[in-house]
């Protein structure tokens, strides 16, 4: 990369920076086990809406290429995030606004490019998201889960991992898939359960305590029950994530043999 295509890049950080600002945003990793990326994608939307009906600033970033958050509103984005990265278009330019409490950030091809290993473009991005806007409440990761990592390094930014399912038994059997192999990968310790489109709340608790047996007993991670999800989140974001406390995941320390044996585990 040439030295003015470094500097680019660092004054677009600096655009970030000022676009973002230092909160204490609550980052959320949206990884959902539902069938249909539209279904993701959809619920992504309606929790960022959700979340702007409450009076909540948001900034949703979609790793989705399509369909994703940004297509559900509407949007056809010019820029995304890899271009700032680049320093090929500034920040504002890629950088959405449906309503004045939401943000959105197209960015497929950023977290594509940052699966391989670039390590300068993965520098950048910490210090990118090290910053985030002033008046945003909460940070959301539409995830799209990767070949050779379970989560980008822009989801493992993430304090909380949110795993969306519904009672079927293919999206149960498929969210236990993903926590195995998140735990294993990036060595996260606490996953939040949401359960959509259950009957009531009952068949969402039977669902999740199931889960959450077979996890502990086999995974040694830990289960948070968010609730029942309706079309949206937002609720259960602002009622279940308020006690829980845990670090990013690049600052879990799991043990190599733990994660060793998570990979070899049968169950």
């Amino acid at each position: 990369m040439s030295d003015s295509r470094r500097l680019a890049g660092r004054d677009q950080a600096e655009g970030l920076r000022r676009l973002f600002g230092a909160s204490s945003v609550r980052r959320v990793a949206l990884v959902s086990a539902l069938a249909k990326p539209q279904q993701a994608a959809e619920l992504a939307a309606r929790t960022a809406l959700g979340l702007a009906d409450a009076g909540h600033a948001v900034t949703l970033i979609d790793e989705y290429a399509a369909p994703n958050a940004l297509s559900v509103f509407g949007v056809t984005p010019q820029a995304d995030l890899f271009q700032v990265l680049m320093g090929d278009c500034a920040a504002r330019q890629a950088v959405f606004h449906p309503s004045p409490l939401i943000r959105l950030v197209a960015a497929s091809r950023a977290a594509r490019v940052l699966e391989y290993g670039e390590h300068e473009l993965r520098e950048r991005i910490n210090a990118l998201l090290g910053e985030l806007q002033r008046d945003a409440s909460y940070l959301l990761i539409n995830c799209h889960l990767r070949e050779h990592r379970a989560l980008s390094p822009l989801a493992m930014e993430a304090r909380d991992v949110v795993v969306v399912l519904a009672p079927q038994a293919e999206t149960i059997t498929r969210a236990y898939a993903l926590i195995k192999r998140i735990a294993a990968d990036c060595g996260q310790e606490l996953f939040h359960i949401a359960v959509s489109r259950a009957r009531n709340l009952a068949e969402a608790r039977n669902v999740y305590d199931n889960l959450a047996r077979v996890a502990n007993a086999h995974l040694g991670v830990q289960l948070n029950f968010l609730g029942q999800a309706g079309d949206h989140l937002a609720d259960a974001l602002v009622g279940g994530l308020t006690e829980s406390a845990a670090p990013p995941m690049e600052h879990f320390t799991s043990p190599t043999r733990r994660r060793a044996a998570l990979r070899e585990s049968v169950v």
